[in-house]
């Protein structure tokens, strides 16, 4: 009899347990009252290989794994670009980057241009952006539709997450019942890469190379780097992305402290990845192949829970961004182009065609044009005129370039994937207004390794 009560009691108390630990999921979840209100955050030169939501060995993101959790995570996202300006144009326009034309460090988004925060404005909505890169400040067009833009981060090339955060959170305080939408670009991932000893990711490290590391330092080193130098470069990286993390982790404690997470869906995404000698090279830019232009993306809080903790195995456009929160935002009359992701089907479908284009801030405008489709990619190189062609599925580092294989399956996707990226190439762009860069604008992207350390020419 004893043993029975015993029984009945440590049943109770799993279920009391069970039933308030999912009470305290739901209430960290979503809210479901009203309105949605929308935070945006964009970190730069993110790649999902190194978060522990896409299989990573370390643990470098937990805020963004909790999130994640209560969201819906999209295994193969893919930007339209593979450096910032022409990849945030995209995210805030739902254009492709030849459309919207702002795809050199000398070329800005047109006013023509009708951006994410305009539509939302003129519904409504508050709109806030706090940013720390040259790339997506004004000068480049991007505070078009917010009523607060603050740009005082954008010359803070080391250490910035911590100061966005708290630049958010004031920004956010003025807030009085009126739905937001809050972009945040955090931009530490990005080079130089700096230490964060409290992580201990880069510890131990008894080679020649320095606590910040520079893209020119890298590049300067790369003939003599050891494996063991090449280990400590991606540990000091990840510190860089657990330090940000933290700091997404604050902006949502504050979010929640000042009571504005009512209704709150929030998406967490890159404007590109990083080379870490694939291929030979250190940073980004010019290029299409996977580890520039898959980048993460969950979209988590007041959406359908049934979503939550679902995962989309297929590829999906980041210039999708725009359509899925006029959805959640309940606005019909809008201009954006793409899917709602919010209710792509868990299966990839078969008519469904990806892009992607790969140009550099200096020199001719666009370099190279991609189409995605099924698990393959099709490459069109504009400078030699030639093709290549990858099995993704199988060969996702992209090495074996199978377009002059007699497989019957490459014969078909050849035939296939030709007219679509030709057609692609076709797009009408717009007209994107010049702007003048001041030397000290020059020196900021020379630092960040755009331009040649020693001299004010391209590293064309």
């Amino acid at each position: 009899m004893v043993k029975k009560k015993y029984v009945l009691l440590l049943f109770l108390t799993l279920v009391i347990i069970t039933t308030f630990g999912y009470l305290f999921m739901f209430n960290n979840c979503s809210s479901n009252s009203g309105r949605s209100n929308i935070l945006l955050i964009t970190v730069d030169t993110l790649r999902p290989d190194h978060l522990d939501i896409y299989g990573y060995h370390r643990e470098t993101a937990p805020e963004i794994s909790r999130l994640a959790s209560c969201g819906l995570k999209f295994k193969y996202a893919l930007s339209h670009a593979p450096w910032t300006l022409p990849s945030i144009a995209s995210i805030l326009t739902s254009l492709y980057p030849s459309v919207h034309g702002a795809v050199s460090a000398k070329l800005r988004l047109s006013e023509k241009v009708t951006t994410l925060a305009e539509v939302l404005r003129d519904n409504g909505y508050r709109t806030i952006g706090v940013v720390s890169h040259h790339f997506v400040s004004s000068t480049y067009g991007f505070s078009q539709g917010f009523d607060i833009f603050d740009e005082s981060q954008v010359d803070k090339q080391e250490v910035s997450s911590q100061a966005i955060t708290n630049t958010a959170l004031k920004r956010l305080k003025k807030i009085e019942d009126q739905n937001y939408f809050l972009w945040v670009h955090y931009f530490d991932p990005h080079s130089h890469y700096v230490r964060h000893p409290e992580y201990n990711f880069a510890s131990g490290y008894s080679g020649d190379l320095p606590d910040v590391l520079t893209a020119s330092i890298l590049t300067e080193k790369r003939k003599h780097l050891t494996k063991i130098d090449f280990e400590y470069i991606k540990a000091v990286y990840d510190e860089e992305i657990a330090y940000t993390d933290k700091a997404i982790g604050k902006l949502m404690d504050g979010i929640r402290k000042h009571d504005l997470d009512d209704s709150l869906v929030t998406i967490i995404t890159s404007d590109h990845g990083e080379y870490f000698w694939e291929r030979g090279r250190f940073f980004h830019g010019k290029d299409v192949y996977n580890p520039l232009v898959y980048v993460p993306l969950v979209i988590s809080g007041d959406i359908p829970h049934t979503l939550h903790g679902r995962i989309i195995e297929h590829t999906v456009e980041l210039r999708s961004l725009p359509t899925t929160i006029m959805e959640i935002a309940e606005i019909n009359e809008h201009p954006f182009e793409g899917e709602n992701l919010l209710s792509t089907p868990f299966e990839e479908s078969s008519d469904m065609f990806f892009f992607t284009e790969g140009s550099w801030p200096f020199g001719r405008r666009i370099r190279k044009r991609a189409v995605v489709h099924n698990g393959w990619k099709l490459i069109y190189n504009i400078h030699n005129k030639r093709y290549e062609l990858y099995h993704m599925t199988s060969d996702w580092n992209e090495r074996k370039n199978l377009w002059d294989s007699q497989r019957p399956e490459a014969k078909r996707m050849r035939f296939l994937l030709r007219p679509k990226l030709d057609e692609f190439g076709k797009l009408k762009g717009m007209k994107a207004p010049k702007i003048n860069l001041t030397k000290n604008k020059l020196k900021h992207l020379r630092s960040l390794g755009y331009v040649k350390k020693k001299k004010l020419k391209v590293t064309d």
